[in-house]
């Protein structure tokens, strides 16, 4: 909106330099979703290459493209693709982004061109993200002025752009680019302007004091020459609160306002005569109340999903046509993509929103057969990110190895498709993938054949197993405790009346002599087992096992109970 630099210059010494991954990892951790921010789409635009810049970078790959692939595909677009590098980067790490165009009701601009030059040249890069599944919005007016509406509203957590219109409009977190060097953006990091922490420290600096520096510094272009006010007047009026009482401003009460300006700036040494309507009340009530998008409108459109169904196939198409990506290039970064958003999507309970309106079938992360890090990515220096390898397979639906042939044939050196690629994002994602996965396999059912061992169950009369039905691979079952090697067979009923022996001589009379005294003998073993126990509870287990071991042989030995019952250190045979 050209409020100029010398804002930046009072808000720099606030700044914090903070890393992405961080950042997004707060926003997991504390607010249960993945860290939303609206991008200033004009702002992401202008900071990358010039239109002109970009015709010439152009121009010269048309040369080089005509003699390397026969003139198949056009020259690259330089704007879009450094965009589309800076966007994946940040949606690798669990960000969701929403680019805001400016509308046909945006003001005038210096240096800008008109809004439906402009809007040509977006087309491209509204194209693209649409096959990226990232959410495009259309701005009745300022963008900048729609991004602080959203955050107003709680439906994105920052604004990132360049303007710091952007508090005046009601924003409270500003994001800019962070550069390592000239000219070089940084890959981990960008700057922060949280205006609560500012204000506790410099607390005039609130969103009405935004519009009294807009007004100062040229907001109105009739009256520029206001521009020898610097930042120094600007925040002695603004401690003056003559902010505020701009804000408050009715038609009738302008010019008692600016007469009040007109003394304060005597006391800072300046004298000058202002323009009788000085300031124009129609512009301090534009920005005071910007064109934007009415609350149930947007509303409607974000309080639902985020995520949208990605078709590979056109963005095969397009990201081959308009940036020459190779197959390499698309595992490095879009089949990246997929297991993140998927990742994503499982944290957040959120479902994929298709282009008809229906849901999308998406593999499940267990399928990517995710196995994690012990160290975090390289070029990585925080601890929120982790790399975890997987299935390259299980990420795409297209045919990497058939393309990756097709680059092969105009590339000096080979690519083969791996099995298992390596991608770096937020480790809480991961974490929780990884104990999903756990819970699920803990869930199902054990295999018929597993190996694993498992408490034998009490057998009754007609479920008790032969020698014949062993599973000769097998292993015994782990018994709990000393009992389960006398557990008898059916269990012996507790009457009061009767002495335990005498209800199962009873109960077996008619069983047979053999198989009456073979349970009476078990049974005064437990019972014999269990007096001792009552009577001396401290007594050493080695001595009552070595009497248990001599009845138990006793038993096998008369043949009467098929079971093997001798304890044994290691593994022994499956009953």
């Amino acid at each position: 909106m050209g409020i100029g630099y010398s804002i930046w210059d009072i808000l720099e010494k606030y700044e914090e330099i903070k890393n992405i991954a961080d950042f997004a990892a707060e926003s997991f951790a504390n607010a249960k979703r993945p860290l939303r921010i609206a991008v200033d789409e004009p702002y992401w635009r202008y900071k990358n290459i010039q239109h002109e810049e970009a015709e010439d970078i152009k121009k010269s790959n048309d040369c080089f493209l005509k003699q390397s692939i026969e003139d198949k595909y056009p020259g690259t677009n330089p704007i879009e693709k450094n965009t589309l590098y800076v966007l994946l980067n940040i949606l690798l790490r669990g960000v969701q982004l929403v680019f805001v165009f400016d509308g046909p009701g945006r003001p005038p601009k210096n240096g800008r061109q008109a809004f439906d030059a402009e809007k040509e040249q977006t087309l491209l890069l509204r194209e693209l993200l649409d096959k990226l599944g990232v959410t495009c919005w259309n701005a009745p007016g300022e963008a900048e002025a729609e991004c602080a509406r959203m955050q107003m509203l709680g439906l994105v957590d920052a604004v990132w752009t360049e303007e710091a219109d952007a508090f005046m409009f009601g924003a409270d977190v500003v994001i800019k680019f962070h550069y390592d060097a000239p000219r070089r953006k940084s890959k981990d990091c960008f700057k922060v302007y949280d205006l609560d922490q500012i204000q506790d420290i410099e607390p005039c600096l609130s969103h009405e004091s935004f519009l009294l520096h807009s007004i100062l510094t040229g907001k109105d272009e009739r009256f520029m020459d206001l521009k020898n006010i610097g930042k120094d007047e600007f925040l002695a009026a603004a401690k003056e609160q003559l902010g505020i009482s701009l804000w408050t401003t009715t038609p009738s009460s302008i010019l008692e306002w600016r007469d009040k300006l007109v003394a304060h700036l005597k006391t800072c040494g300046i004298n000058f005569t202002l323009p009788r309507r000085f300031p124009s009340y129609q512009k301090v009530n534009e920005c005071r109340s910007p064109l934007v998008s009415s609350y149930p409108t947007l509303i409607d459109a974000f309080s639902g999903t985020w995520v949208k169904d990605i078709d590979e196939e056109a963005l095969q198409k397009l990201l081959i046509e308009k940036f020459l990506f190779g197959a390499k290039d698309y595992v490095k970064w879009i089949v990246h993509l997929s297991v993140v958003r998927n990742l994503m999507s499982e944290f957040t309970k959120e479902s994929i929103e298709s282009r008809d309106g229906n849901s999308a079938q998406k593999p499940s992360s267990e399928c990517y057969k995710l196995k994690l890090a012990s160290s975090s990515p390289k070029s990585s220096k925080t601890p929120s990110l982790l790399n975890a390898t997987f299935l390259v397979a299980a990420a795409t639906t297209l045919d990497l190895a058939a393309w990756a042939e097709e680059d092969n044939k105009h590339a000096a050196k080979k690519y083969t498709i791996p099995e298992r690629s390596t991608v770096g994002t937020l480790r809480c994602l991961l974490e929780q993938a990884e104990i999903a996965a756990g819970e699920s396999s803990r869930a199902q059912p054990a295999p018929a054949n597993s190996r694993k061992r498992q408490q034998s169950p009490k057998l009754g009369a007609e479920a008790r197993p032969s020698r014949a039905s062993k599973n000769p691979k097998g292993k015994a079952p782990i018994r709990k405790s000393i009992r389960d090697f006398f557990q008898p067979q059916p269990p012996v009923p507790q009457r009061p009346e009767a002495s335990p022996i005498a209800s199962l001589v009873k109960a077996k009379a008619a069983e047979g002599p053999k198989q009456v005294e073979t349970s009476s003998r078990q049974a005064t073993l437990n019972m014999n087992l269990t007096k001792s126990h009552a009577s001396n509870p401290s007594s050493r287990s080695t001595a009552g096992m070595s009497k248990l071991q001599e009845n138990a042989r006793a038993i096998s030995n008369s043949g009467k109970w098929t079971r093997d019952v001798s304890p044994s250190l290691g593994p022994s045979r499956t009953p």
